[in-house]
């Protein structure tokens, strides 16, 4: 044997006992009968080598495998666990909105409703549905369909769902129709048992085509309704024409007799509860005001109504939310006198106010001056009373009146003005001022009417009321006194007695010319 080969012998010799390689995790031991195949080219060659680093490739990859898995399993567990919060978060927030909404609702049961001018929110607001003429086309409504017939006359035929629900609204209908006479409401003709056939009603009633005497149509209408002893229940604007300038009504298929009860099932319960508390004077006021946008000025009114009496101011008021008195307007309302109308008229037929210039002195809430107003003279009111004067500016803002004029202030002040006038109103006035002020102060008052006027209204107290006793006490309860003061102060020495108020004292109306 060669001795370079010896050598090698040699050196694997040393690690035949107990030597030990590390390789790939594992031992591997050499010994005398397996030395030889792995000395190769003069080098050592460990054992298994290339398979010891494969394996631990493929334990690594596997490592890294498992760990992949890991931190894949772990990421979907986090991701588990997100949407699983998520969703807790939302049923907890559905469970507060839940709680809100039933807290809401159990808000708004507590809450009184308020009334019902005006509001968007309630009946008559710009936004309530049933103001409007609803999501059907024109002949058509939310109950009955109507069809023009060839003669012009018009045929309601019910819905058959409302008449198996509400089987009283046809006979209900046919009833109200007949006994208003077409008096503000379409003629009746016939009726089967789908259907009504009545005249033709004109077209819905707007801003547009409002009669000028809309007001005065109002009270007759209530008029009407109550004389054919019967309620309609359902006045809202879709449910008022307008023909040759009549105001009508339509839709009686809700409507009873006044003082019967309602049918069931009623077809809304929230319209019934309006029904009860306001009646159809109330609801054809609102919805007249509602076509006319003047909502704002009807609040006006209601609450400088409401407000009367509130500070008492003598001669003027005397119970809260009464008039002094009665407001020449289809407006109910509780008043102390109540013929101003008689009155007015007493005074047209002694002189024609068309075209004149006109002083109301101690006017109140008005009345007379809107009544001369009417018989066409330009007006101009004074009163001390702040609440009497608030009434008669809403109510000349509401009715939009023209050539009329309220000024709040002591008449006394007022007379100072060196403007003429055609005509003075000094109606139940002169007693206060010569109650609170003096004889003197009275007098003074009547000769600066007698520079602003050639004409005087004059009316007083000769004995009678609260300032009856600074009349006796002046000797002034004797009228032919009265008349001679007013005729010396005022240089107006024609005088006619034009009125007595019988239901007032006997209060006279005389008018004073030069």
């Amino acid at each position: 044997m060669p001795k370079r080969r010896i050598e090698k012998y040699k050196v694997v010799k040393q690690f035949i006992y107990h030597r030990r390689l590390f390789s790939a995790g594992r031992f591997i031991r050499f010994s005398q009968d397996n030395a030889e195949p792995f000395v190769k080219s003069g080098q050592i060659i460990k054992v298994d080598g290339l398979k010891a680093k494969e394996l631990k490739a493929k334990e690594f990859e596997t490592a890294k495998l498992k760990a992949r898995e890991l931190k894949a399993s772990k990421l979907k567990a986090i991701e588990l666990e997100s949407v699983k919060l998520k969703a807790i978060e939302l049923e907890a927030s559905k469970l507060r909105t839940n709680e809100l909404r039933v807290n809401e609702l159990k808000s708004n049961r507590r809450r009184k409703r308020s009334r019902y001018i005006p509001s968007d929110s309630i009946l008559g607001g710009p936004t309530d549905r049933w103001m409007h003429a609803g999501p059907y086309p024109i002949g058509q409504g939310h109950t009955a369909i109507v069809n023009v017939l060839k003669d012009g006359s018009h045929q309601k035929c019910f819905r058959e769902g409302w008449i198996v629900r509400c089987p009283y609204m046809i006979s209900s209908e046919a009833r109200g129709l007949k006994v208003m006479k077409g008096i503000h409401a379409p003629r009746y003709i016939t009726n089967d048992a789908t259907s009504v056939t009545m005249s033709d009603a004109g077209v819905h009633l707007s801003a547009a085509n409002m009669p000028d005497n809309w007001d005065a149509q109002i009270g007759s209408i209530i008029l009407q309704l109550k004389e054919a002893g019967i309620r309609h229940n359902d006045i809202i604007p879709r449910n008022i024409m307008v023909k040759d300038g009549e105001i009508k009504l339509i839709d009686f298929s809700m409507s009873t007799l006044i003082g019967s009860p309602f049918p069931e099932p009623w077809p809304n319960q929230r319209l019934l509860k309006i029904i009860i508390r306001d009646g159809d004077e109330v609801m054809l006021r609102r919805a007249i005001t509602y076509l006319l946008g003047r909502q704002n000025q009807w609040k006006e009114v209601s609450a400088a109504i409401a407000a009367l009496g509130a500070t008492r101011i003598p001669g003027s008021n005397t119970k809260p939310g009464w008039t002094y008195h009665d407001i020449p307007f289809c407006i109910s309302h509780a008043a102390h006198r109540k013929n101003t109308l008689d009155r007015a008229v007493a005074m047209m037929a002694a002189y024609d106010f068309s075209g004149k210039s006109g002083l109301d002195l101690g006017c109140s809430v008005g009345a007379m001056s809107f009544w001369l107003n009417r018989f066409g003279a330009t007006m101009m009111g004074v009163e001390r009373d702040p609440q009497s004067v608030r009434v008669a500016k809403a109510l000349q803002a509401y009715y939009g009146l023209k050539n009329i004029t309220f000024i709040g202030g002591d008449i006394t002040r007022f007379l100072y003005d060196k403007q003429h006038y055609d005509f003075v109103c000094y109606l139940s006035t002169f007693m206060w001022l010569l109650k609170e002020e003096g004889l003197d102060k009275a007098k003074d008052s009547l000769r600066r009417i007698g520079k602003m006027t050639d004409t005087l209204f004059f009316e007083t107290s000769h004995g009678d009321a609260m300032a009856g006793g600074a009349v006796i006490k002046a000797g002034l309860n004797d009228k032919d006194k009265m008349n001679r003061l007013v005729a010396e102060c005022t240089g107006l020495t024609n005088m006619k007695e034009v009125f007595v108020d019988k239901k007032w004292n006997n209060r006279r109306l005389v008018i004073f010319t030069r």
